[in-house]
């Protein structure tokens, strides 16, 4: 069985990668609909949207922007700071996930590894999460983080499980 050290380093290295990749957030039919979406943006073909493209586009499908607002929006999901929006950044957006700070973090994560979204995580879906990231879980390790976090003793860890979890992290 790994130590408490090795699990926590297991945990905090799935949390932030789960957290920084768009990508878990969708399936591939829905990345390849939205790349569509991306490409009628990006009319230029750069890959990336520009400002003056998101006016466009935010105008043509009956919204009311002004550039300024197109350029605000930009900056706010620009995550790289290049002046445009690249598809990473777009899904992003339509993920939800900007550099808003108002959004809860913990209770997005708590939300990816709850797939099911029945309000706890199981082993199934601890295993299957990490399965998703390319970490091979041992069975004895999720069993490990179930003992450790489930205080209630249930056999799933509920959020206030996880938020004790990450806080002791």
């Amino acid at each position: 069985m790994g130590t408490s050290y090795d699990r926590n380093i297991i945990i905090i290295s799935a949390l932030i990668h789960i957290m920084s990749n768009p990508y878990t957030y969708f399936t591939e039919k829905q990345i390849n609909e939205l790349g569509e979406a991306f490409k009628m943006i990006d009319l230029n073909g750069s890959g990336a949207i520009s400002a003056k493209e998101l006016y466009n586009a935010m105008n043509t499908f009956g919204y009311t922007c002004s550039m300024q607002q197109a350029i605000e929006i930009i900056d706010i999901y620009d995550k790289n700071k290049d002046g445009s929006i690249d598809f990473e950044e777009f899904l992003s957006v339509m993920a939800g996930h900007s550099n808003d700070t108002k959004s809860d973090p913990i209770k997005k994560a708590f939300d990816l590894f709850d797939t099911d979204s029945d309000g706890v995580i199981s082993k199934t879906e601890i295993k299957l999460c990490f399965k998703k990231l390319g970490i091979n879980i041992a069975e004895d390790t999720i069993e490990e983080i179930l003992e450790s976090f489930d205080k209630n003793g249930d056999g799933y860890i509920d959020y206030q499980e996880f938020v004790e979890l990450l806080s002791s992290i």
